[in-house]
């Protein structure tokens, strides 16, 4: 009998299955560990949010590029916006504060309903006929 080896890959696990006729020898299944992934763009990928973000900030954080990470983050369209905010929003937060970006800072006003001023991140809040 011939042993058959196939193997599948995505983003984010190689899945090796050996095979000797109809029977099942060994199978493997692993995580990429290489360069272009590690367990940050795993954990980001599994939680919803796109490869391509995903591998940028990943690769912004081993080299301690935030204008790479404030980049990738400015990139993401409206809903991985959203859910890197619910998931990471440290990480916004940090890159905006390392960068003081203006189109991340007007991305998270949009998002949150808050403003930046005076170093702080500001609520709207109203105070008998004054609006600050």
């Amino acid at each position: 009998m011939e042993t058959k080896t196939s193997t599948n890959k995505d983003d984010k696990y190689t899945l090796q299955c050996i095979t000797k006729g109809n029977n099942i020898m060994k199978i493997k299944y692993k995580t990429l560990t290489d360069v272009k992934t590690d367990y940050l763009a795993l954990s980001l990928i599994d939680r919803g949010l796109a490869n391509t973000r995903a591998l940028k900030i990943a690769e912004g954080l081993k080299n301690n590029d935030w204008d790479k990470i404030t980049s990738a983050i400015c990139n993401c369209d409206c809903s991985n916006f959203s859910l890197l905010l619910e998931i990471e929003p440290r990480l916004i937060y940090t890159a905006f504060e390392k960068e003081k970006c203006n189109a991340l800072k007007e991305r998270i006003e949009q998002e949150t309903n808050t403003f930046y001023s005076g170093g702080e991140w500001l609520t709207e809040s109203t105070i008998g006929d004054t609006t600050f």
